[in-house]
């Protein structure tokens, strides 16, 4: 196996930083989510879209942003200012590429868990106390939704099991 590989295969883990803010994520009532889908459409016959970030906001008016890293190769927690970032791709890229943000709110799955606080957020230990990033569960009372990272972004399920 070369350096590349290696660094391609070698594992991510939440930083402390991270850890600390999905720990605060327990007992928060969601209101809101919000989805950031990052759009190339630079080529308007292949439009390539990823969902970037999924931003929850609570009652309490802060919020939790989950992003995919640049790479796709791990989730982030970020606290990015979406505005911002949106009219930096604008300037940079001339409408090419775009932040699209789609109000997830009252879709079938997200509205199940408005007004419900989250119980748990779980995440796969390596056994060293190291939580490995790819990968982490948010447990509603009515509702258990995993969050994974893939190459195409962030990916969302409902889940009836917990992490392993």
């Amino acid at each position: 196996m070369n350096e590349e590989e290696k660094i391609i295969h070698e594992p991510k883990f939440f930083s402390v930083h991270e850890l600390h803010a999905l720990k605060d994520l327990e007992s928060q009532q969601v209101k809101k989510v919000l989805f950031h889908y990052w759009v190339n459409a630079a080529k308007t016959d292949d439009i390539i879209q990823l969902l970037n970030y999924i931003e929850f906001k609570f009652i309490d008016d802060t919020n939790l942003i989950i992003a995919a890293s640049e790479l796709c190769d791990c989730i982030e927690i970020t606290d990015i200012n979406i505005d911002v970032e949106k009219k930096s791709l604008q300037e940079k890229f001339k409408g090419s590429i775009t932040l699209q943000t789609v109000d997830k709110t009252n879709d079938e799955l997200w509205s199940r868990m408005i007004n419900y606080p989250v119980a748990e957020v779980l995440l796969d230990n390596n056994g060293n106390n190291r939580f490995y990033s790819d990968k982490l569960l948010l447990s509603f009372l009515p509702v258990h939704i995993t969050i994974n990272i893939s190459d195409i972004g962030l990916q969302f399920s409902e889940v009836t099991e917990h992490l392993n």
